[in-house]
């Protein structure tokens, strides 16, 4: 299905036996670009006028032409697209309407015309688009299909079944269709057919196979936590197929593959959200149907556990906790910790440890109920849920504070927290103090605004409760307080400095300037930015729009990699070696299929560059540009998005000028922040001709040498206009001291080509000493044209004389000596 550039033939010396030779390209002129077919697409549209009697069509063929038709239902061309639905329109009426007999018992002939005539007729219920899915698919019961999608597999395997199915020879085009499906959702490079594939695999899904099982996780290997956007989309397939498979499977046959329940463990350590989603998607499904508190289930999956598993496994509890970062997961990560609570402690699901962190997460939106009761009957359900097992942990202080929260006894949320943190303390401190304080702290990257108020409050009262010089604490320098830093920066700049007033001592360590210069990047950073401090040590990493942030990614990414990739060997008949390093699966790259070839050959760079379109002229050109600057010179109102855009360009000055007095006021408070207070005056400035990387001036001990940035130019920050607010003004060979800029553009300006500054414009230029140019010809052009259509002179009077101008072509390329090769 990949459509492949060659060359065109050449035409044959002797066309004697050839009487119809034509040049096609002389012929059919159709276009600079065109849309290439591949030899499958080109099959498909040939085989449409052969489907017709007497052919008979083999009936292991009928799956895949099947196949070939959903996949290209709703391509890109036309043509392709038209011919698919022709096809199924071809081979209903051949196997289906010409064996419907007087005595037929199966599908009626009526409903069967009626479905062709939606097709024919281009319904809504029968018709998709090429990017169309089902945008509930990673969060809900749905299974990621469009609604026309399934309406066309279902109404196909319902009609076709009448001709296809034969239960002597085990025929079943459900099943077949199936089959083959996922084996081109696993073996296709063509990633939208991929996916396609496996949402109809979702959709007649019939069985399930060892074989199966090891054809999609040998693809999962090679695309979770993979940050291109194709692995990500069709990775999100895959989670989405093995949910859709968990809810399809009886729990009898379910137990049959403990391995769903090892890739759901896998890739709930995966370091983008949507898999995450999907995962949890994968996990609430398995709760549903299977008892994880029955020891023979435990004990089932223990023995079945990869024996190549990297890390620890402490339990599918624990890999929840960083939904809680995301304002996009905190709901459904916290009716999941509700769920997993309930269960007894285990190997599976986590130590007895679970309800402290349970109760850490609940307790913002326990806080926020004294403020907002629109979800208090839910606060009060899961309070009840924490209170009996906090009576079946023997913790009868805790489960009192949540009942009398539960039963509204409590005056305020003051009271509340004091009686809850002071029971929580008695039960899980000094040895969960540590744990406690990150789990808190990391929770302040979600964006959800009362969340955050409320963890601050929380942190407020919980840290006085906590040894701050225990080494593990003191330890981990600016990093232990990176989320706080970051919010100095945003309205909560007073409550993240109550905090901070309440850690005694910081100690530096040699990555101080790293994670500092990391609390200041964010979801407004570049990718190369985030790319830099992948695998650098850190407690929280760097967040993204939602809050969603992992620590070191590219460390977990690969440590996710490696896990589905031992559960994958576990399909497989001979699993590696004990000692035996586990080697990749063979990789499929996705090549792209919407893409446009050039139907003329590639031209040279003489042609592209300097020859002279007849449908235009200079003077056609200048124009234009100047019509387009006063597009640009219109200066609006800023707008929200303008102004959000501005901040995040002048970031830095605003951490300098503002954020950073504050904190050396609020560190000064404590003599004992003496070596963080140094860490700040230790870092200097990069020189400006350093590139600036993440931010290196934020941490500048001088307020004073912070150089404000001058206002841009409303145009493009690219463009010249912006440089001449803050560079040293420029004058070059197309412009004089007495043309600053309100004459016109001449032709005859191009015969030499030099820049010198203002200030020493009038000695070069009464010495008439014209020095070789260090930008070529071009360059000179280039720039000459941007003065004249940035000008502020009369722009009627320029248009007239530029209309005057004569128009002199383009010297070629190969005319010019040494062309430089940034020119060409």
């Amino acid at each position: 299905m990949i459509a492949e550039k060659r060359p065109p033939p050449s035409i044959p010396q002797d066309p004697t036996n050839l009487p119809y030779i034509a040049d096609l390209a002389q012929v059919l002129p159709i276009g600079n670009r065109q849309s290439g077919l591949s030899l499958g697409q080109l099959a498909l549209m040939l085989l449409v006028d052969l489907v017709v009697s007497p052919v008979q069509l083999p009936k292991n063929k009928i799956p895949l032409l099947l196949q070939v038709v959903v996949v290209q239902w709703d391509h890109y061309t036309p043509l392709v697209q038209d011919q698919a639905r022709e096809m199924l329109v071809h081979m209903i009426h051949e196997l289906v309407i010409s064996q419907i007999g007087p005595e037929h018992t199966g599908p009626s002939k009526q409903g069967i015309e009626d479905l062709i005539e939606s097709i024919r007729q281009h319904d809504p219920k029968v018709v998709w688009s090429y990017e169309e899915t089902d945008n509930k698919g990673l969060n809900s019961n749905s299974n990621g299909v469009p609604e026309p999608m399934v309406f066309v597999i279902e109404e196909v395997v319902r009609v076709l079944s009448f001709s296809y199915d034969d239960i002597r020879t085990g025929d079943n085009i459900r099943r077949d269709w199936a089959r083959m499906s996922l084996v081109w959702a696993t073996t296709c490079a063509v990633r939208h057919v991929a996916c396609r594939s496996f949402q109809i695999f979702r959709c007649i899904i019939d069985s399930l196979d060892r074989q199966m099982m090891a054809d999609m996780l040998a693809r999962l290997t090679n695309t979770i936590a993979d940050d291109e956007n194709d692995c990500l989309t069709f990775s999100q397939e895959i989670l989405i197929t093995l949910r859709t498979i968990i809810s399809a499977l009886e729990p009898e046959d379910l137990i049959q593959y403990p391995q769903l329940f090892w890739t759901t463990s896998a890739c709930l350590d995966t370091i983008f959200e949507q898999e995450f989603q999907a995962s949890l998607s994968m996990l609430d499904r398995l709760l549903d149907k299977l008892d994880l508190s029955d020891p023979a289930v435990i004990k089932l999956f223990n023995e079945n556990k990869p024996a190549k598993w990297d890390g620890d496994f402490e339990g599918l509890q624990p890999l929840v906790y960083k939904g809680l970062r995301s304002n996009a997961c905190l709901d459904r990560t916290l009716e999941m910790l509700e769920r997993m609570i309930k269960l007894p402690s285990s190997s599976l699901i986590g130590g007895d440890n679970r309800l402290l962190f349970t109760l850490l997460a609940n307790l913002p939106r326990y806080l926020h109920c004294f403020e907002d009761d629109s979800n208090e009957q839910i606060c009060f359900e899961s309070a009840n849920s924490l209170a009996g097992v906090a009576e079946a942990q023997q913790l009868p202080d805790l489960a009192h504070a949540l009942n009398g929260f539960a039963n509204q006894r409590h005056r305020n949320a003051n009271d509340f927290l004091t009686q809850v943190v002071a029971a929580a303390r008695a039960a899980w401190f000094p040895a969960m103090e540590y744990q406690s304080l990150i789990f808190l702290i990391g929770l302040l990257n979600n964006q959800t605004p009362w969340f955050r108020v409320t963890v601050m409050q929380l942190l407020c009262v919980l840290i006085p409760q906590i040894d701050m010089r225990r080494p593990e604490i003191v330890s981990q320098g600016p990093d232990l307080i990176s989320p706080l830093l970051r919010l100095l920066q945003t309205s909560y700049c007073q409550q993240a400095l109550d905090v901070l007033d309440n850690i005694m001592s910081v100690t530096g360590t040699p990555l101080d300037n790293k994670h500092l210069r990391m609390s200041m990047a964010g979801s407004h950073s570049t990718r190369a930015t985030r790319k830099e401090y992948d695998s650098t040590k850190s407690l929280y990493g760097i967040p993204e729009e939602s809050g969603w942030s992992i620590p070191m990614p590219a460390i977990q990414a690969e440590r996710a990699r490696k896990n589905v990739m031992a559960v994958y060997y576990t399909c497989l008949d001979t699993a590696p070696a004990d000692g035996a390093e586990i080697s990749s699966t063979p990789d499929v790259a996705f090549a792209t299929e919407d893409q446009y070839g050039s139907y003329f050959d590639q031209r040279s760079v003489t042609a592209m560059s300097d020859s002279i379109r007849a449908d235009g002229s200079m003077s056609e050109l200048v124009l234009k540009l100047d019509s387009l600057d006063d597009f640009f010179d219109d200066r609006k109102p800023i707008t929200t998005r303008e102004a959000s855009r501005g901040s995040v360009e002048n970031r830095e000055n605003v951490y300098e000028q503002q954020t950073l007095p504050i904190l050396h006021k609020s560190l000064k408070r404590n003599a004992s922040v003496t070596s963080f207070q140094n860490g700040f005056s230790d870092t200097r400035f990069a020189l400006a001709r350093e590139p600036v990387v993440m931010n290196p001036g934020a941490f500048a001990s001088n307020p004073a040498a912070v150089v404000t940035r001058p206002a841009l130019h409303a145009r493009s920050v690219t463009s010249p206009m912006a440089a001449m607010h803050h560079m040293p003004r420029v004058i070059t060979d197309l412009q004089s001291e007495e043309d600053t800029g309100d004459e016109p553009f001449s032709d005859d300006d191009l015969s030499i080509s030099r820049m010198t500054t203002s200030d020493d414009a009038l000695s070069v230029h009464s010495s008439n000493s014209r020095a070789p140019s260090a930008v070529g010809l071009r360059a000179g052009f280039r720039s000459g044209m941007r003065r004249l259509t940035g000008g502020t002179a009369d722009r009627r009077d320029i248009k007239g004389l530029v209309r005057l101008s004569p128009q002199v072509p383009r010297v070629p390329t190969v005319w010019l000596s040494n062309p430089k090769s940034s020119e060409l």
